[in-house]
């Protein structure tokens, strides 16, 4: 661990402090970008589920009203 700047007192009085800055190889910045890169493509992932679902249980829902309320699609005309 480090120990604290001593500029940290100013905190306690409402001074404003700069954010610590890391440095760190290319090899570790590329790592890192990788890590986060997964880490979005999974969340993004996870919602296209979600929504693949969703489409589902719509589809399905539409297809049964139109069942019981005996709806039919509207004819499509194909151009000739």
């Amino acid at each position: 661990m480090f120990a604290p700047s001593p500029f940290t007192l100013f905190n306690e009085f409402g001074f404003p402090t700069r954010d610590r800055v890391v440095v760190i190889s290319d090899s570790q910045m590329a790592e890192l970008k990788k890590s986060e890169a997964e880490k979005q493509i999974a969340s993004l992932e996870a919602r296209k589920s979600e929504y693949e679902n969703a489409l589902t249980t719509l589809t399905s829902t539409i297809k049964s009203l139109k069942a019981e309320h005996k709806l039919i699609e509207p004819a499509t005309q194909q151009e000739e």
